[in-house]
């Protein structure tokens, strides 16, 4: 399968499992996926498949429409589908978030890192995302996925290449060491494609912008940042630093 054949399969099961997940608690049948999603009927069910195959969506309890006639066949998000992770590290804290695959936050919390050493300060986030995944996992399912981001240029395979704010962390393969330590699959990104790239979703799965579209987004602190996401992906660059304004002025 192509690249672009994979991105949009993967762009329609985000569609049928966002649709899951908005009528959660009720299970959703297909005739009602293929109303919200657009997609057809014999897409909608050969994703479902694939969604079942991963664990992540289940059948639920066959039921008639009346209690007449041939039962329709109804999904719903699986409750031990699992948990993912979410931290935002900045320079002396972390917003550390664990949640449900059917969307659920089961944990927000705020971590100081008060030890800025390059190893220490990964001891730190790493010992608090295990406590927190470590509360959550028994009900809810193995952790399945990490998502981070933080100040810097981050190349492909989630490795800072250069902080400022953070000079110790420029060189630390981030994306590679949490991934070992916390044994799922770490997604590193700079924090401000991820906020552009969160918005674009969110867009997305609301219906005001298409899964192809493009999104620019301005962010100005400290510095004058953007976060462009065109053709539904987010652009980085030759060098990775695609938005860095600052970097420029």
């Amino acid at each position: 399968m192509a690249v672009g054949d994979q991105e949009a399969k993967r762009v329609r099961a985000d569609a049928v499992l966002a649709a899951v997940r908005a009528a959660s608690p009720d299970p959703s049948t297909v005739r009602e996926l293929v109303a919200t999603t657009g997609l057809s009927r014999p897409t909608v069910i050969s994703l479902l498949a694939s969604l079942d195959r991963c664990g992540v969506v289940r059948r639920s309890d066959l039921t008639a429409e009346n209690g007449v006639g041939r039962p329709a066949s109804s999904w719903e998000i699986n409750p031990q589908a699992g948990i993912v992770v979410a931290a935002d590290i900045l320079v002396t804290s972390a917003l550390i978030v664990v949640a449900a695959v059917d969307g659920e936050i089961l944990q927000a919390r705020t971590v100081s890192l008060d030890r800025q050493e390059r190893e220490a300060r990964l001891d730190e986030v790493t010992e608090a995302i295990s406590t927190m995944v470590s509360q959550s996992e028994p009900e809810h399912g193995d952790l399945r996925q990490i998502g981070i981001s933080t100040t810097g240029i981050i190349d492909g395979d989630g490795a800072i290449q250069r902080s400022d704010l953070v000079p110790q962390w420029s060189g630390l393969s981030l994306g590679a060491e949490l991934s070992a330590r916390l044994g799922a699959p770490a997604f590193v990104d700079n924090d401000i494609n991820l906020a552009a790239y969160g918005e674009f979703v969110t867009r997305r799965q609301s219906g005001t912008i298409r899964a192809d579209g493009d999104l620019l987004m301005v962010h100005m602190t400290r510095g004058f940042n953007t976060g462009l996401v065109l053709g539904g992906r987010v652009h980085q660059g030759r060098q990775w630093n695609a938005g860095e304004v600052s970097d420029v002025l």
